[in-house]
């Protein structure tokens, strides 16, 4: 939640720390196969120029910063580039790569892809193998690694979830903030390593390994909140039955302008596979926004059309729902999606609702009652 927070230079900075301090960096050598930082550095001299390096607070303006070989805006662009190319860039470096191994020409092998993404070591029409080998060679077996890729997009997504141009966006920023809880969390952390998913690196991952190496201070107590926190999302995340399921996610709130964390709570029917059926299924939107205060948003999905309650107590509510539904129609239609009904009640219904259940079951106390979950 800290890391969603902050601006994007002193998001890298956790993530880059944490990697560093590990074990086995995953990170810190693969950067500096991609020229990013400096082969010249030990992973102790990272660690302390990680250290001495202070964002920020605002958005990068591309400045020079000192544990990179360029600006922080040239280093996000290098890596999007990258992951761009993907598919091309590992063909064609493993092609280079083979062709380095057997002493081979590589003049004649494809580098058009490398040349304008690694001027540095592809910007003369000379025999590859001619280049500074060892480099060069670390290079290519970066490239030609799937996994390097993966850690390269969850670097990426840190920068993505902590953008501020996202605000202009918000439905990317929403998407984005969801991806982030559900892939990069850490939600799936025990089962990733149950299925053997070597090349999964989650915030909770980073935080476990935060406290090994770390024997007290402020830092790890946060650290250890945190774990917690993650632990009780994880306990709750899921109920299901032999035929219904029930998921609940908090979505960090910070970055997309709320007063506090989105709630949301799925349930539906099970389809063949487990997974609630999206032809039959309801969300509910758990809101405490600036302006409109208290709101709820209570989606029924029936096949291809939607039921929307707002429960809001604010006057004007209603005429916004008037303003926007046409927007509302003309986007869920292309993606074959109609709205049957819209309506719009005051929010203090919800608690009326519960004080009639609640007295239904004091009057008749020899009935058994069940727990509910709003």
């Amino acid at each position: 939640m800290n890391i969603l927070g902050t601006s994007n230079e002193r998001a890298v900075k956790i993530v880059l720390t944490a990697d560093a301090q590990a074990a086995k960096p995953t990170l810190f050598p693969l950067l500096q196969d991609l020229g990013i930082v400096s082969k010249s550095i030990g992973k102790q001299g990272w660690i302390n120029a990680l250290q001495q390096w202070n964002p920020p607070a605002g958005q990068s303006q591309g400045t020079i910063t000192t544990p990179f070989t360029g600006s922080f805006e040239g280093v996000k662009e290098q890596i999007q580039s990258i992951l761009g190319n993907q598919k091309q860039l590992m063909a064609e470096a493993k092609a280079l790569h083979g062709a380095m191994i057997q002493g081979s020409n590589t003049a004649s092998l494809p580098k058009a892809h490398l040349t304008a993404g690694f001027p540095q070591y592809f910007s003369n029409h000379a025999p590859v193998a001619q280049e500074s080998e060892n480099t060069v060679r670390s290079l290519m077996e970066a490239l030609t690694e799937p996994k390097n890729y993966q850690a390269l997009e969850r670097l990426l997504n840190i920068w993505k979830a902590s953008n501020e141009h996202m605000i202009h966006n918000p439905k990317e920023q929403f998407l984005q903030q969801m991806q982030w809880v559900l892939r990069d969390a850490g939600l799936n952390a025990e089962n990733s390593l149950k299925t053997d998913d070597v090349n999964s690196m989650q915030f909770k991952h980073l935080l476990l390994e935060m406290l090994q190496n770390t024997s007290s201070g402020i830092g790890r107590e946060n650290a250890q909140q945190v774990v917690h926190f993650l632990n009780g999302m994880q306990l709750n995340n899921i109920n299901e039955s032999s035929y219904l399921i029930q998921a609940n996610l908090q979505i960090p709130g910070q970055k997309l302008g709320v007063s506090k964390d989105i709630d949301l709570h799925f349930e539906g029917k099970k389809t063949a596979d487990g997974s609630i059926d999206p032809e039959h299924c309801r969300i509910i939107f758990d809101l405490q926004l600036h302006r409109m205060k208290e709101t709820i948003v209570d989606l029924h999905v029936q096949k291809n059309s939607l039921a929307i309650t707002i429960y809001n107590d604010q006057a004007t509510t209603p005429m916004l729902v008037d303003k926007l539904r046409p927007n509302l129609q003309e986007a869920l239609e292309k993606m074959n999606y109609q709205v049957a009904s819209i309506i719009c009640k005051p929010y203090t219904e919800i608690d009326k609702q519960q004080l009639q259940s609640t007295s239904a079951l004091d009057e008749n106390p020899e009935q058994g009652g069940v727990d509910f979950r709003i």
